[in-house]
Parts: C-alpha cells; sequence; structure tokens
C-alpha cells in the first residue's frame, strides 16, 4: 500500500498476460474462452508453458469442465504432457524414497525442500508442479556422512570439492548425478552464505514438522519457515525469472496452510533474517498478480519507507525471459560493479591467479603437478570466453545492467 496514495501501484507488465493470471486465480470466464481463437490458445499455452504452468493451467480448465474449449491437436499435446509430467515426477519421488530411507536408516534427519514438499503435499497432485531435482536438508555436520550414502546409491558429484570450501560459497554441496534420476542437491542452509542474511538455521529445524513425503516419514519446513524460503529463493536466488510458477507456489503454500499460518511470525522473522525487502516485493506480486490470500496489515509492516521502488525491475525479470538474471545473480560480478577500474583490474587477476589447489580442482589435475602452472593461460582465456561481454557491461555502466545490481542490493536488505 503506497503511504501517501493509499493505492496499490498497477503491475504493468502484466497486461499480456491477464488471462493467463484470471485462469490460474481459478477465475477463467467462460464466455471469454469460448471466444479464443486457434491463435489465442496458442499464445495462452505458449505463456503457460514458459512460466512452468502449464498443467496447472490445464487442471484448472479441466476442473471447471472448460479444457473441451482447447482446440483439439493442442489439448491432445497438453494432456499428453501433463500425464508425462506425473510420470516423471513419480520417477522422482520413487528416488527420494531410496535416498530417504538409505539416510533415516543412519539416524541422518532430512528436511524435504521446494517441489518435492509443495507437489505432493501443497498442491495435493503431484502432476501440477513439475520438478527437476531432488533438494534436501541435511545438517551441516551431517553433510559427508549424507554424501558417501549417495554416493552409495550409485550417484557422482558434478565436481569434487571439500565440505569446507561448497559450504563457504553455497548452500548445497555440487548436485548428485545418477544416470537416469534427477540431480540432487544436499543443502545445509537455504540460501547462499555469500549473501548478507542471517538465516536461523537452528531454528529452521526446531520448528520443522514431520510428515509422509514419497510414503516416507521425514521432516518439511513449518509453514512460515516454507513461505520464507518460497519467497526468498524466487526473490534473492533467481531475481523472479522463474515466473509465475514461483507466485503460484506461494499462493498455493498461503491456501494450503492458511489456518496454520501465523503472519506476526512471518514479519517478524523477516525482519530477523534481515529479508524484509524480498519478503515484501514477492508478497505484494503474489497477492497482486494472483490474488495470494495475503494480509494487508503485513504488507504494511513490511513496507519500506520509499514505498515500491524495485516493482519495475522485478516485473522485467518476471515477465521478460530476454533479461539475464545470471549477471546479477553473479557474486563476482556484483564485486566488479562496485568496484572502480583499479579495482576491477585487481579482482580480474584474482580471478586468474587463483592457488594452485584450486587450478588443480577446476582443471582435473594432481595438486603436485607442474602443468598446473601452464593452466593459467588456459584459465585467463576461459575466463575472456565466459566473460568478456559481462565486464564490458559493468565497465560501460550500461543501464540495464545498473537497474539489474540496483534491484539485486534492495532485495538484500
Amino acid at each position: 500500500m503506497n503511504r501517501k496514495t493509499g493505492k496499490r501501484k498497477k503491475i504493468s507488465h502484466a497486461n499480456d498476460h491477464n488471462l493467463l493470471l484470471r485462469c490460474l486465480c481459478d477465475a477463467p470466464d467462460a464466455s471469454e474462452l469460448e471466444q479464443l481463437t486457434e491463435s489465442n490458445w496458442h499464445d495462452l499455452i505458449k505463456q503457460a508453458r514458459s512460466h512452468a504452468v502449464l498443467y496447472l493451467l490445464y487442471h484448472r480448465l479441466k476442473t471447471r469442465n472448460l479444457d473441451h474449449l482447447i482446440p483439439t491437436d493442442t489439448l491432445k499435446a497438453v494432456r499428453t504432457e501433463y500425464f508425462e509430467c506425473a510420470w516423471r515426477n513419480n520417477r522422482l519421488y520413487d528416488d527420494l524414497l531410496k535416498i530417504l530411507k538409505a539416510l533415516h536408516r543412519e539416524n541422518i534427519p532430512v528436511i524435504v525442500l521446494k517441489g518435492a514438499h509443495l507437489a505432493q503435499i501443497v498442491y495435493g497432485n503431484i502432476a501440477l508442479r513439475p520438478m527437476g531435482d531432488i533438494d534436501i536438508l541435511v545438517k551441516k555436520e551431517d553433510l559427508l556422512q549424507a554424501k558417501e550414502h549417495l554416493l552409495g546409491l550409485g550417484y557422482t558429484p558434478f565436481k569434487e570439492t571439500d565440505i569446507a570450501t561448497a559450504c563457504a560459497n553455497s548452500q548445497h554441496l555440487p548436485p548428485m548425478l545418477k544416470q537416469d534420476a534427477p540431480p540432487v542437491e544436499l543443502h545445509w542452509t537455504i540460501e547462499n552464505p555469500t549473501r548478507p542474511f542471517t538465516i536461523d538455521i537452528e531454528g529452521l529445524w526446531q520448528r520443522a514438522q514431520p510428515a509422509s513425503v514419497g510414503g516416507v516419514d521425514t521432516l518439511t519446513l513449518s509453514p512460515e519457515d516454507l513461505l520464507l524460503h518460497l519467497c526468498l529463493h524466487t526473490a534473492a536466488h533467481h531475481l523472479y525469472s522463474n515466473g509465475l510458477r514461483a507466485l503460484c507456489d506461494i499462493r498455493e503454500s498461503i491456501r494450503h496452510y492458511r489456518e496454520e499460518l501465523d503472519w506476526k511470525t512471518v514479519q517478524l522473522r523477516a525482519e530477523e533474517w534481515g529479508v524484509s525487502n524480498a519478503i515484501y516485493l514477492t508478497l505484494y506480486l503474489a497477492k497482486s498478480l494472483l490474488g495470494a490470500e495475503v494480509p494487508d496489515t503485513l504488507l504494511n509492516k513490511l513496507e519500506p519507507e520509499q514505498g515500491t521502488p524495485m516493482l519495475a525491475e522485478a516485473e522485467q525479470f518476471l515477465f521478460n525471459s530476454s533479461v539475464d538474471r545470471r549477471l546479477s545473480a553473479n557474486h563476482q560480478a556484483r564485486k566488479l560493479f562496485a568496484s572502480n577500474a583499479l579495482q576491477t583490474a585487481r579482482l580480474f587477476l584474482q580471478r586468474i591467479f587463483l592457488p594452485h589447489e584450486t587450478i588443480a580442482q577446476l582443471y582435473n589435475l594432481p595438486v603436485d603437478s607442474p602443468r598446473i602452472l601452464l593452466y593459467y593461460p588456459v584459465r585467463l582465456k576461459d575466463l575472456l570466453v565466459r566473460h568478456t561481454r559481462t565486464v564490458w557491461r559493468i565497465w560501460r555502466r550500461d543501464k540495464a545492467t545498473v537497474r539489474q545490481f540496483e534491484l539485486v542490493d534492495w532485495l538484500s536488505h
């Protein structure tokens, strides 16, 4: 709520997605759908697919006996994709079941995160929420043992790294991979430790709730922690580039836990973690676009003094798939952006002349190999190939890039 005018800002970029948004809000207009041409349906399906909400859209229409309005060939294709998603997710839950059983046998507590929690418990239909990997949270002291058990199940790490290095730079170990199985991410916290947040990890475990996921008794985050995690993940981690699916996750979580959610706790915890801006803007978008049942009192408490200054930038990421989120999500790029010319040159040299151990790890060499010195020119070439465009955009203070970094900075408070 804008304190000066008493009116909410309009989400301008949503205009082209109005029909999709109405369908996702459980309120599709039958008379409007009857007027759609085949081309209109193509555009609607394309939008839903790009936001990873196609199966949810199909389900919304089907449960209201409106799916027959979809052109026959398109309906067949969508229905096929829907059942393929259900099949893939069934396979994922089978893999999750094996992992949970293996860890539980060793008395390693596990909190199931994100998709596997949402699809089964929140959505109540595993076909509605596509998943690409398995995310589980274990205690930091259990990471090594959990990794070893995954190795015993046939998984291999995407890249080898020691636990301390991984925990210093990421919220999870490098993905564990296995043929014909989804990647597994072993988390020790829910957000990147390089970000200026103070996540109460011990509190997450104390508040975790027992649940049955994939047919196994395990733990899930408390409703308040789940909501905070979902908001923080789409805002700080994805910079809203994961589209409407993330906002649907938030909407459905609020709907599912409406009788349990303590909104005062959400507010206080957001402030304690230092994530108020990210939580405010994400819940503002979920309420404005999808009618999520977010109390105005909460938004008023969390709203920054200057209102919602980054709304346009968040919309760009949410609705414009061509925006390059990777630039502003890159920790090193943010450091370059904040530096002057001399600092930029120094940082770039630091990224070239890494310790011998790091070069050995990057290029799969023995730590004591004399060939390590030969790989510093290779490192320079790799950096130039991968980052020349990024450095150039930062160096000339590209307008769009400036706004991206301003959004990243604003979400960090």
